[in-house]
């Protein structure tokens, strides 16, 4: 490799919430010959500061955990430190593929099991500060192959509810929280009929004969959450 593959000539932002491997991995990069290394403290792994520190020290690399406490993740923060420039690699103990290639879709240039020996994180880094893909094709496809797979499944698991209607919609929600037909009715100031027309639409088109069924449906599928998740964004 070229001079700029030299660890002196890589500067990197760790930024990892477990404080002592944190420490650790810091002391070991920097004893390798790594000495352009910047480990935020545990009380700065907020997004901003993260990225305020990224604009500070123009990283070429970021070693980014992937959740860094407090229910962060570090996934919404691929995308601002590769439009910095930065070359993102992904740091867990994670093995949710899916998950994984999610942050490949975002601009990460690999993944890095905690759990690997440091001389592989070593070498991660070397490919990562020349732009070289940090992953094997192999390995990469194995990711987002997992993610299409679950992608697929998502999408078979709620077709049924993507013919229902706004309002269906909404009754089928007020169902699912418990509330009867004539609470319904009240709630959205429309007769009881035409409640019970929606909630005899939505049976048909969930293809279930029950109220009951419908919820059970519902939950198995998560279309709750992923509508609230939609509703949200």
């Amino acid at each position: 490799m070229g001079a700029e593959a030299e660890p002196e000539n890589t500067s990197i932002l760790l930024v990892e919430d477990h404080v002592v491997l944190a420490e650790a991995m810091a002391l070991a990069l920097r004893l390798r010959g790594f000495g352009q290394l910047v480990a935020l403290p545990a009380d700065e792994l907020d997004h901003q500061s993260v990225l305020a520190a990224a604009d500070r020290h123009q990283p070429s690399v970021v070693l980014l955990d992937l959740h860094l406490g407090h229910d962060r993740s570090g996934m919404p923060l691929i995308e601002p430190l590769t439009s910095r420039g930065a070359s993102v690699m992904i740091l867990t103990g994670s093995q949710d593929h899916a998950q994984l290639a999610r942050c490949l879709e975002l601009g990460a240039n690999g993944v890095f099991d905690k759990s690997r020996p440091l001389d592989e994180l070593v070498d991660a880094l070397h490919a990562a500060a020349t732009g070289q893909t940090v992953l094997t094709p192999e390995e990469r496809n194995e990711y987002l192959s997992e993610l299409r797979r679950q992608r697929n499944e998502n999408e078979a698991r709620l077709a049924p509810f993507r013919a229902l209607t706004a309002r269906e919609e909404e009754v089928l929600t007020a169902v699912c929280d418990g509330l009867s037909a004539e609470a319904i009715a009240e709630e959205q100031f429309v007769s009881v009929a035409t409640v019970r027309s929606h909630i005899k639409s939505v049976l048909n088109k969930l293809g279930v004969n029950s109220q009951l069924a419908a919820v059970a449906l519902v939950r198995r599928s998560g279309w709750g959450r992923t509508r609230r998740a939609t509703d949200r964004g």
